[in-house]
């Protein structure tokens, strides 16, 4: 369980690639535990059988490096950043 004192932003990312007709999503929350999770989503854009990974992080900063490697990777790799919440 984290501490009070450290505060993660609650975000959600969704990336697609048009000319492969694939998206990405990242969300980046706490659980009921107030575990800090990165979720990751992907798949094809309008297909049903996507995939799906929960990853905890015991620190704040763990998990928001892991998600600039994700952010850095889509980009990389030609998706474009479609959706972007962040609370």
């Amino acid at each position: 369980m984290q501490d009070a004192s450290e505060h993660i932003p609650l975000v959600h990312l969704r990336w697609e690639h048009r000319s492969k007709q694939r998206y990405y999503e990242a969300h980046l929350g706490t659980d009921l535990m107030e575990d800090i999770v990165l979720t990751k989503v992907w798949g094809g854009i309008g297909k049903r059988n996507g995939r799906i990974i929960h990853v905890a992080y015991a620190a704040p900063a763990q998990a928001l490096q892991a998600l600039q490697k994700i952010i850095h990777l889509r980009e990389k790799r030609g998706y474009t950043l479609v959706s972007e919440v962040k609370v």
